[in-house]
């Protein structure tokens, strides 16, 4: 047990002599984050050009997103909302179909 006492108490040594300037005693890692874009808002109208633009059902629609037609109907229908989910994956649905056979979402 004296062991693990000790070895925590250099570790804090080594912390107190690090935030005293000493860098040789420790390490720190900065990561630098990027932004992420804010969420698009979609109404129904917006969602029903979107996948109207492609040529698609609202069946395929649905299963490219994973939900149900049932779903995309209620969408279009303004009776609900994407979640934020789902409203990530419209954003990338709407760069276009190369860029769902690049990520592979769909293939062909």
């Amino acid at each position: 047990m004296a062991n693990v006492f000790d070895e925590a108490l250099k570790s804090l040594d080594e912390v107190l002599e690090y935030t005293k300037g000493d860098k040789s005693k420790g390490y720190s890692v900065i990561r630098e984050l990027k932004s992420v874009a804010p969420l698009k808002e979609y109404t129904g109208e917006d969602i029903r050009r979107i996948r109207e633009a492609h040529n698609y059902t609202q069946s395929y629609f649905g299963a490219l997103l994973g939900v149900s037609l049932k779903c995309v109907q209620s969408w279009e229908y303004n009776l609900s909302k994407p979640n934020g989910s789902a409203r990530r994956v419209i954003s990338l649905i709407e760069k276009g179909e190369e860029f769902l056979k690049e990520a592979e979402i769909i293939n062909y």
